[in-house]
C-alpha cells in the first residue's frame, strides 16, 4: 500500500466493512468485510492488467486449503511446520516447497 493509505480509505471509498467483537476495551475479534464496490473495482483491475489475475488464483487456492479453518486454527497449522516454529522473529522463513512438490508427487501417484 502506499504510504498513508490504511484500511480507513477503503471504508471511506465503500470497498470494505470493518466489524468485530470487543469486551470493554479490547478487541477480541477483527473482521474485513469486503463489499461489492471491491469485487467490481478488483475485476476491472484485472480486465486492464491481466497479469494481476495470479493473486485472484492465489487468494483461491489459499481459501481452498485453509477450508473452514479461521486465523487461530491457521496459526497453530503454520506453527506445526519446523520451518515456521524454529525461525527467528523478523527472519525469512525457509521454503517448504521442494516438501510441498514431493507431496503432490505422491498423491497424484494414488
Amino acid at each position: 500500500m502506499a504510504a498513508g493509505f490504511g484500511p480507513g480509505d477503503l471504508v471511506s471509498h465503500g470497498l470494505i466493512k470493518i466489524t468485530g467483537v470487543k469486551s470493554g476495551d479490547q478487541v477480541k475479534e477483527t473482521d474485513f468485510l469486503v463489499l461489492p464496490a471491491a469485487i467490481a473495482l478488483a475485476s476491472s483491475i484485472e480486465a486492464d492488467i491481466p497479469a494481476l489475475a495470479w493473486y485472484a488464483r492465489r487468494s483461491q487456492l489459499v481459501a481452498e486449503v485453509a477450508g473452514d479453518d479461521g486465523g487461530a486454527a491457521l496459526k497453530q497449522r503454520q506453527y506445526a511446520k519446523v520451518e515456521y516454529a524454529e525461525t527467528e522473529m523478523g527472519s525469512p522463513i525457509p521454503s517448504i516447497a521442494n516438501r510441498v512438490l514431493s507431496r503432490l508427487k505422491s498423491l497424484d501417484s494414488r
